[in-house]
């Protein structure tokens, strides 16, 4: 019999194994019961990321966890050496992205081309699970199958980041630095770091026994989280001119101005890598890679089976357009508050409260949806976004006034609330669905779902500025220019509405999915049984 669900450790097992490995599904365990199964991590992508991260954090497992003094002394080095590595490879990536364009916005150097060109450079994280498989197959066995990736990536990221940095110092100074240029040396860093994910991914798998393979899940998580708390927190705060003239220089006695820029910052973040990639050569030894279970050609073979499933393109089309409607919002909103007076530090503030309500979430969400439909609950989720993309318009457009503070942040709050169920929605939806004969090739493919419909969605208010704002250009007069953030309101009065009406339309093909018997079956296999499947 196919079993209903998963428990949170096989998911694990099959999630990683494919983005690491690609191995096949004779290596993963059938369960012994049928348990609601705790959202997983997915691929690592774009904000700063994807929704099925914002949701997760450390889900519960099905069995007792182990303490952090049940770990031998290797696996607790382990667990450090980890975190260390999706810090490295989280913290370049953010302050290259929504870190960089909240500065630029700030100091007046954000033009609406930029908006696009940035976003772009965000492209290998969607798709990195297409050369997932190479990085498993081409390694050098005395080096060791994941250490050679990530001591090159590495090593390539340093280079970079110390050419971004004398990039971004150009720019703030005032000399003539192409931004397009600066676009592609962030879209490899972000291809190397997306590169570097799928080798700690496989990695993180071989590091702990059978009993402790949570503390992989459990090291992501915590990298992931202190790199975002320091490139949307900290940084901020340390980059705000008014914050640090205001409660650090008088405190402190040092002169006025930031305390954090972010080209000496790149260039400490680049020697701190060297440093922990030489000591990941020299302390750091790979058990030897055991032989592979298939060809590349049979990885791929098995993604294109995936990918042609009838059920797996609606989902594709369902996933982005669910986001249509509150897509400026999430995109836009924040960097016109900026423009409109909203500072930096405050922002800054209001980030880490959020990331404490995410953390708080991550569980108290995953038990709520026990029993519940995850894809009709994603869509009333959807619908509450919708609403608060219209409140965000208004508050924008009424900005300052008094509350304003209040406004945002209640705003703010319930907005996080409804990523964070969201995220466990397709996270649980992604789990039950998932076809266990092809190991974790197929969960890894639906979380790519995520990452790419995230990008998708997130270009398109950018690329609309652009637009309009080159077509305005034609018609003024060369001293004259339209400033991006003009076509905020514009968009958003389109987006809404056109959101709404997709939601309403995409109502009984969600239901069709969410009615679909589980898994989806994609490999070659004995077709399930009537009646075993209950309704989820």
């Amino acid at each position: 019999p196919i079993p209903l669900t998963f428990t949170r450790r096989q998911v694990w097992h099959a999630a990683h194994r494919s983005m690491g490995t690609l191995r096949g599904a004779d290596q993963m365990p059938a369960p012994a019961h049928a348990h609601v199964p705790a959202p997983v991590h997915p691929g690592r992508g774009h904000e700063h990321a994807a929704h099925a991260r914002e949701a997760s954090g450390p889900a519960r497992a099905t069995r007792h966890w182990d303490s952090w003094g049940s770990l031998s002394g290797r696996e607790k080095a382990s667990v450090v050496m980890l975190v260390a590595l999706y810090m490295a490879q989280a913290i370049p990536t953010r302050l290259l992205g929504k870190s960089l364009e909240i500065v630029l916005n700030e100091r007046g150097l954000l033009a609406s081309r930029d908006l696009g060109l940035l976003h772009l450079a965000w492209i290998p994280y969607a798709f990195k699970l297409l050369w997932a498989p190479v990085v498993d197959a081409l390694h050098v066995p005395a080096i060791g199958r994941r250490k050679q990736w990530i001591a090159f990536t590495q090593i390539l990221l340093v280079g970079l980041l110390w050419h971004a940095a004398a990039m971004v110092d150009g720019i703030f100074s005032g000399a003539e630095t192409s931004k397009v240029f600066l676009a592609a040396i962030v879209f490899l860093v972000n291809a190397l770091a997306a590169t570097q994910d799928i080798a700690v991914d496989g990695w993180a798998f071989t590091l702990f026994t059978e009993a402790h393979v949570d503390w992989g899940t459990t090291a992501q998580h915590i990298g992931l989280t202190l790199s975002e708390f320091f490139a949307q927190t900290i940084f901020p705060i340390l980059n705000s001119e008014s914050f640090c003239d205001e409660h650090i220089h008088p405190l402190l006695g040092t002169p006025p101005g930031p305390i954090l820029e972010l080209g000496p910052l790149l260039r400490a973040i680049a020697t701190a890598m060297l440093a922990g990639t030489v000591a990941l050569a020299i302390m750091k030894a790979e058990e030897p890679a055991p032989a592979r279970s298939g060809s590349i050609r049979q990885a791929y073979a098995s993604l294109w089976r995936i990918v042609a499933q009838p059920d797996f393109m609606c989902l594709a089309l369902l996933l982005p357009a669910l986001r249509v409607g509150y897509t400026t919002d999430s995109e836009l909103t924040g960097l016109r508050l900026q423009t409109r007076g909203f500072r930096q530090d405050q922002k800054a503030i209001l980030s880490c409260l959020q990331t404490v309500m995410k953390l708080s979430l991550g569980v108290g969400v995953v038990h709520w949806l026990q029993g519940r439909q995850p894809l009709l609950v994603l869509l009333r989720a959807t619908s509450v976004r919708l609403v608060l993309a219209v409140c965000n318009l208004c508050v924008v457009y009424l900005y300052p006034f008094d509350g304003a503070w209040l406004a945002i942040g209640a705003l703010a709050f319930v907005q996080t609330g409804c990523m964070a169920v969201a995220g466990a929605c397709t996270n649980i939806f992604y789990s039950r669905i998932s076809d266990p004969d092809l190991g974790g090739m197929h969960l890894t493919a639906l979380f790519t779902l995520s990452n790419l419909s995230l990008w998708l969605t997130g270009l398109l208010p950018r690329a609309l500025v652009y637009l309009l704002d080159t077509i305005a250009s034609l018609f003024q007069s060369p001293d004259t220019t339209a400033p991006a953030a003009d076509w905020y309101y514009a968009i958003a009065l389109v987006a809404i509405p056109a959101g709404g009406a997709i939601l309403a339309r995409l109502l009984p093909v969600a239901a069709r999915l969410q009615a679909r018997p589980r898994p989806w079956r994609v490999a070659p296999g004995p077709a399930p049984a009537p009646g075993s499947r209950a309704p989820m």
